[in-house]
């Protein structure tokens, strides 16, 4: 939406529909005429180009099956790639969990479509399920789904999104009366073959960015363990329950009285968590209470402000990589004076402490503009004697996303580790019989280094997306 106002005025006979809305008949949208008229193709409406499927199942009629699903989040709006999570029936329990997807369909997200949440199913996700918040589009004879995909995701197609848009926090498009009115360029399919080829060459340098990036990722995400002397198995860091809300295997073990302490639900005695022992027995650990300079605490619900000021870090701005300070919600200068609890501190390890998929998340807040944490965000603030890389880096390894897979309260997705729990994650001493802090150093010095070197990739590799979708605007005309 506009981050600016305005005012205007419409005439009665000026407005040709029954939308009497403010967003619609605003007449910066009527540059979306004029770049339609411009274009080098005539233009149809969506409900012409492609069938708007409502095929249906329910995942839980089969509990114990797995089925890969995407929801709107799930997929990469820069690459237009969908990143499905597997599940079992008996855990869709979201009535949105309905809608089944084929190989070539176009998923268009209705809810803040502008955002392009928009993808071509691929053959692996061929008669799976994706979220009702999709129109799922069966291409005609005469489309291209990469060609559809292509048009709408570029900026006369956003045009119309958020003019077609109602709703103010989460706007959608409604996928059966305003979806279909969306109108995208009309070439013969020899065309569209010819504009595809053309945007090869930079998809090709895109997605081979993409998988060096990716490939020293998984590097990086390597040398903390390696230089603990830990080896982990590939199948022992996947599947993890607090991520998808399932144990994945059939498992049994028993726990003797004597030994059962703090919790008595299964999973904090689970014999995966094994590989703690073998950390203490190798190193000398602590509680991450005892290493911290102040309390670990939450940050605070925050009232938001349109015209506020000071950055407000929520569960979606950490990427457990980097901060996203780009994008984050504001409050006033006086919310933030009034919650001093909450402020973030440059070298404060923040984490997302609640919700399957989302906790676990780590990163440092490494800026030095003012800004606060909300409530789903712990905020750890480690003394002198311990590098704040080197702990986020060992609470996002394995070793530290079993002890999230350990401390975990709560159920039914609202799950979430408390503080004091939190606490009592433990970490290598900061001296001789642990890791002191100059190896700390190090270490995190290492990791971050490959890190950037991937981001920088990754950004590279951005930037031919963008590109792709520059050139595809450039040889449709609009």
């Amino acid at each position: 939406m506009f981050d600016f106002s305005h005012c205007y005025h419409r005439f009665p006979d000026e407005l040709a529909t029954s939308r009497l809305d403010a967003l619609y008949n605003d007449p910066i949208f009527d540059v979306i005429e004029e770049r339609i008229a411009a274009g080098r193709f005539p233009f149809q409406s969506l409900s012409e180009a492609a069938t708007f499927l409502a095929e249906g199942r329910d995942p839980q009629a089969n509990p114990h099956d797995e089925f890969a699903y995407v929801d709107i989040g799930s997929i990469d709006t820069v690459r237009g790639v969908p990143s499905p999570e597997i599940m079992l029936g008996h855990q869709a329990t979201s009535s949105r969990m309905r809608r089944v997807m084929h190989e070539g369909n176009v998923l268009v997200s209705s809810t803040r479509p502008t955002r392009n949440a928009i993808c071509v199913v691929p053959d692996k996700l061929d008669d799976q399920i994706c979220s009702t918040g999709f129109a799922v589009l069966e291409c005609k004879p005469d489309v291209l789904s990469r060609f559809l995909f292509y048009a709408l995701r570029s900026d006369v197609a956003s045009l119309q999104f958020e003019r077609l848009c109602s709703g103010s926090g989460y706007p959608a498009i409604n996928q059966e009366t305003d979806l279909p009115q969306v109108r995208v360029p009309k070439p013969n399919v020899e065309t569209q073959r010819e504009i595809l080829k053309a945007l090869e060459p930079m998809e090709v340098t895109a997605r081979r960015l993409d998988e060096q990036g990716a490939k020293i990722r998984e590097d990086a995400d390597k040398i903390l363990l390696a230089e603990l002397g830990i080896h982990i198995l590939p199948a022992d860091t996947a599947n993890y329950f607090f991520k998808t809300g399932s144990e994945k295997q059939t498992v049994w073990f028993f726990v003797f009285p004597d030994d059962v302490t703090n919790r008595l639900h299964y999973l904090f005695f689970h014999p995966r968590h094994q590989v703690l022992d073998v950390l203490c027995a190798r190193y000398c650990t602590v509680p991450l209470t005892r290493i911290c300079r102040e309390p670990i605490v939450r940050g605070e619900q925050p009232d938001y402000d349109e015209f506020g000021t000071v950055s407000v870090l929520k569960t979606v701005d950490l990427r457990n990589d980097c901060i996203d300070y780009d994008n984050t919600s504001k409050v006033s200068e006086d919310f933030f004076a009034a919650h001093p609890a909450a402020h973030v501190r440059k070298g404060d390890i923040l984490i997302a402490s609640t919700g399957y998929v989302s906790m676990g998340k780590v990163d440092v807040y490494d800026d030095d503009e003012p800004a606060m944490a909300d409530g789903h965000i712990s905020i750890v603030r480690v003394n002198e004697n311990y590098d704040p890389y080197f702990v986020a880096y060992f609470l996002r390894c394995h070793l530290g996303q079993q002890q999230f897979e350990k401390w975990f309260t709560g159920s039914s997705g609202q799950i979430e580790v408390q503080p004091m729990d939190l606490g009592e994650f433990l970490v290598p001493v900061s001296d001789a019989l642990g890791v002191p802090l100059g190896e700390q150093q190090r270490v995190a010095t290492a990791i971050t280094k490959r890190l950037d070197e991937a981001r920088a990739l990754e950004q590279q590799a951005a930037a031919k997306w963008s590109e792709a979708k520059d050139s595809f605007e450039e040889r449709v005309g609009c």
